[in-house]
């Protein structure tokens, strides 16, 4: 990829970050990450499976494969498997359970168009559950105009999360295998492109239960998030005087930088400015993130170090 190149749309989704075995590991992509404690009450688990159920309609025909289990992918057939992610739920109960889909080319490659849910078993401890989705860019713009901002508002509405984020990200295969060999691969992409969001759920929900991990294009901030940052309307005001967007919604309120998500480029001197007026803004509420953001083998490379840089890229 050439270092002078202004990457366009169909740019971005040709991309394909492979591991040093060859299999397609990371694609760019627009997403949303959702971080909710999980009760395994009736209504959190109904409300789950409509907000799963309806990504997956918004997903559609990029769908190619589904794990309503979380573990053994079969081919989707939209026309068995359209309420599936409703049905994983209902009832749920307490017990630990996953819901996995995405459109990758193969069963273990990353897709840009994903759907990955879970809950852990419902007990007495504070735990984290996620819904984690992604788009491709073209599919993305084939739908109607303010898809995504609408869908992230509606996801914290019926989720009621205690944060979340959505924008630009890198999605990794649903096989956590592959995932873990993408992580030595990606570190290039993080440095030269600040914008985007890299995660992997499973291991950082255990990190987040009492702050956010880094500011996206929209920052979804649960009540308890608001009420840390002194309330919504001091929020609102603060945001106003950073140059940013606030939607409030019942449940918390979300920050918005800029009108459209910013991928920015080193390579160029191009940091997104909102980003980085985002993250000083909402600092005081993000996670004590005192490990690595990779899962894999990073062998000799300084994975602390550059985690650490990575996750204050917006601090200054």
């Amino acid at each position: 990829m050439a270092e002078d190149t202004t990457l366009q749309i169909a740019d971005l989704d040709r991309i394909e970050i492979r591991t040093r075995k060859g299999r397609i590991a990371a694609r760019f992509a627009v997403g949303g990450t959702f971080y909710f404690p999980w009760s395994g009450e009736p209504a959190q688990a109904e409300a789950l499976g409509k907000a799963a159920e309806g990504i997956l309609g918004m997903l559609g025909p990029q769908i190619r494969w589904i794990a309503p289990q979380g573990e053994d992918f079969e081919p989707f057939d939209a026309s068995r498997h359209a309420s599936e992610a409703a049905r994983r739920f209902s009832g749920i109960g307490r017990r630990q359970a996953s819901f996995l889909a995405h459109g990758g080319s193969d069963v273990k490659d990353a897709s840009a168009t994903s759907l990955a849910v879970h809950v852990p078993r419902a007990t007495s401890a504070r735990k984290l559950g996620f819904l984690v989705f992604t788009i491709g860019f073209q599919h993305l713009q084939s739908l109607p105009p303010d898809t995504l901002r609408r869908t992230i508002l509606w996801l914290a509405e019926t989720l009621r999360p205690l944060h979340g984020t959505a924008g630009l990200c890198l999605a990794l295969s649903p096989d956590p295998y592959a995932a873990r060999d993408a992580d030595p691969v990606v570190p290039p992409f993080l440095s030269r492109f600040p914008g985007l969001a890299f995660d992997h759920p499973v291991f950082d929900a255990l990190q987040l239960k009492n702050g956010f991990k880094r500011v996206n294009w929209m920052t979804v901030l649960g009540d308890p998030l608001v009420e840390r940052l002194g309330g919504v309307d001091t929020l609102a005001e603060r945001a106003e005087q950073n140059g940013l967007g606030l939607l409030r919604y019942a449940g918390g309120a979300i920050v918005q930088a800029g009108a459209a998500p910013e991928l920015g480029d080193m390579n160029s001197g191009l940091m997104p400015e909102a980003l980085r007026r985002a993250g000083r803004l909402l600092k005081p509420v993000r996670a004590p993130f005192d490990d690595v953001i990779f899962d894999g083998d990073m062998g000799d490379f300084d994975a602390q170090g550059f985690s650490r840089e990575w996750l204050a890229r917006f601090d200054d």
